[in-house]
């Protein structure tokens, strides 16, 4: 892969990490405040919060964010800028919520939050920038109409393509309000979800006032430019098949609602139209099928990989962090293999679908999508990420989204003892080029990504820009990430390493129950901290690790 790492000047604000005891009358009560100095307003607040209390969670954390007013700087009253969407008790007995930031009952675009109450009632952390002051910075005569705003995007979304795309779901349109430089707007989000003439899951916000186009980008989930069976890679499975009549399917009973695997037939794209109800006449495609129970044709062999495969990662979850499925509901895993024609990508597709596909690959730069193991576990955590921290595919929040596939994609693989490694795609990527990889966790730098804020790429929001550099600045938390697992010597810093299981531990937590729509990299860093505070208490080893091999790479 030729990506080429820009020497650019990076203008990065700096993160304030400030411990502010309370009155001497409560001389328990502190905190530690992750504050930016550029919106100054706190990204991350942990310690003992609040005293011990009865109450019920929300009135512990509205009660705390109310006497705070002034530091998170939102308009009104918590209980009128706040919605609670989630709430539940975790294995260590925090109560965790999960909120959105609104404004007179218009929902503020990527601002979520999460909180942490421990079995006391005391309010442990607060994570999620506020967007401040909307009182004061939106502009209130909106011109722009709904159906102008939608055309305006339709229009500069069909000049990008040289086919019109083809629209898999009515696109919708909603009024948000979006932060961008630290300036809110009232505008239109409009979304566009289609697979031709390429995967697209694109997003516009349309200014409510001026009708120009404020950002725009593309949040589908794909590798970067990416009874027996016999796999892509020549090596012979065993497959949990459903036997109907005398027709065995590559359909796992044992795990959730099942493992699913698909053809795709290799139907090209262009004959899918504008309909939901059509499209779902070609995906997920063919239940895979076989008369003797023994899948080892050449055509068999992407099917094969993408069923076992998929099974192992959903053990690797259910193992490690007792999760049921990508969902935590056992929410059934659906692949499609053989999707286009040479296709070199994989994917997840999200709503409405739910689904993952693999591309065939062009046999020189990519074989079968679906013959990496690695490659999968990828996948799979895009959607346990769009299930939980829901990570905007953009910038800072978009490289950790595509570093948390990475990392588990990793971890899964080393768990399956089909490591061990830190390379992403080794299996399927330039076949004809040996030890050639997709990415390195070890060494980012082997394939042309950073790692360390010093070499950060500032890229422009395009797809041109890789959506701010997701994949190319992932390397930053990747290496963090291999740092925090095996210790080691970087940018100056010593960092002791905690072995693979606690890091996945600490990364798992932090991604499921800290991390926000929003995140920045230092936001990972104090989630880190505190996943780790949780885990193995404030004081162990582990969080010292953490905050060595964030340090390792910049992030303060």
């Amino acid at each position: 892969m030729n990506k080429k790492l820009l020497a650019v000047c990076l203008s990065l604000s700096l993160v304030l990490a400030i411990f502010i005891p309370q009155a001497s009358a409560k001389p328990d009560i502190f905190e530690k405040i992750n504050k930016s100095e550029k919106s100054l307003t706190p990204e991350f607040v942990s310690g003992k919060l609040t005293e011990k209390s009865n109450k019920k969670p929300k009135d512990v954390l509205f009660g705390y964010l109310n006497t705070k007013k002034d530091v998170f700087k939102f308009a009104d009253s918590a209980e009128s800028d706040f919605v609670v969407m989630d709430e539940f008790v975790d294995e260590l007995g925090f109560t965790h919520l999960r909120l959105k930031q609104e404004f007179k009952g218009t929902p503020v675009y990527g601002r979520t939050f999460t909180a942490h109450i421990d079995q006391s009632g005391v309010l442990t952390a607060f994570s999620g920038t506020v967007a401040p002051e909307l009182d004061k910075k939106l502009k209130k005569d909106k011109k722009v109409k709904k159906k102008e705003a939608f055309s305006i995007a339709e229009k500069d979304l069909n000049s990008s393509y040289s086919e019109t795309p083809s629209y898999i779901m009515d696109p919708t349109t909603e009024e948000v309000i979006y932060v961008k430089d630290d300036e809110s707007y009232y505008a239109f989000h409009v979304n566009f979800k289609f697979l031709y003439p390429e995967i697209g899951d694109w997003s516009y916000f349309v200014d409510a006032v001026t009708g120009d186009i404020l950002d725009k980008f593309n949040q589908s989930f794909k590798i970067d430019s990416v009874g027996t069976g016999t796999g892509v890679l020549g090596d012979v499975k065993s497959l949990n098949t459903d036997k109907q009549g005398n027709t065995y399917y590559l359909q796992d009973n044992t795990r959730g609602d099942g493992i699913f695997t698909y053809d795709g037939e290799n139907v090209h794209q262009r004959i899918l139209d504008r309909s939901l109800r059509q499209i779902m006449r070609y995906l997920p495609g063919t239940l895979w099928s076989d008369s003797d129970n023994v899948f080892n044709s050449s055509y068999d062999n992407a099917a094969v990989d993408a069923h076992y495969y998929a099974g192992l990662v959903y053990d690797y979850y259910l193992e490690k962090f007792n999760r049921d499925s990508f969902d935590n509901q056992g929410a059934a895993i659906k692949s499609t293999v053989h999707f286009g024609r040479n296709y070199n990508n994989a994917g997840w597709l999200g709503e409405p679908l739910n689904q993952m596909m693999y591309g065939d690959g062009d046999g020189v730069n990519w074989l079968p999508f679906s013959g990496a193991y690695d490659v999968i576990a990828h996948e799979i955590t895009h959607a346990v990420t769009d299930r939980t921290a829901n990570l905007l595919y953009q910038n800072q929040s978009g490289a950790i989204n595509e570093a948390m596939s990475d990392i588990f994609g990793v971890l899964a693989e080393n768990w399956a003892g089909l490591g061990p490694d830190w390379l992403m795609g080794e299996d399927i990527y330039t076949p004809n080029i040996p030890g050639d990889a997709l990415r390195s966790l070890a060494d980012p730098t082997l394939f042309g990504d950073p790692d360390h804020m010093d070499d950060f790429v500032q890229l422009p929001n395009t797809r041109e820009g890789d959506w701010g550099g997701v994949h190319i600045n992932s390397g930053i938390i990747n290496k963090t990430a291999y740092l925090l697992s095996e210790g080691g010597n970087h940018g100056g810093v010593t960092v002791n390493g905690v072995g693979q299981d606690n890091m996945g531990d600490i990364f798992y937590r932090s991604l499921t129950q800290y991390l926000t729509e929003s995140s920045t990299f230092s936001q990972l860093r104090s989630a880190a901290e505190q996943s780790a505070t949780d885990l193995y208490g404030a004081n162990s080893s582990a969080v010292t690790s953490v905050q060595q091999a964030f340090d390792a790479v910049g992030i303060n």
